[in-house]
């Protein structure tokens, strides 16, 4: 069985770059779809990460 690609991300610490997602089996088009749907955000270009997980912050 495939895994979910919200276990994808999990697994590769929340956040993946377009190019990793696309080697780990997804496409562009299910991660603008993960987007759209809330699931992901866009962190920017190219690089995406699970909204579930705490925000990015300030740590400078």
């Amino acid at each position: 069985m495939a895994k979910r690609p919200e276990d994808l991300f999990r697994e590769n610490g929340g956040r993946l770059r377009m190019n990793e997602a696309i080697g780990l089996g997804m496409s562009r088009y299910m991660l603008y779809a993960l987007r759209d749907r809330g699931v992901i955000e866009q962190v920017s270009r190219g690089i995406y990460r699970l909204v579930d997980l705490p925000p990015l912050g300030n740590t400078g």
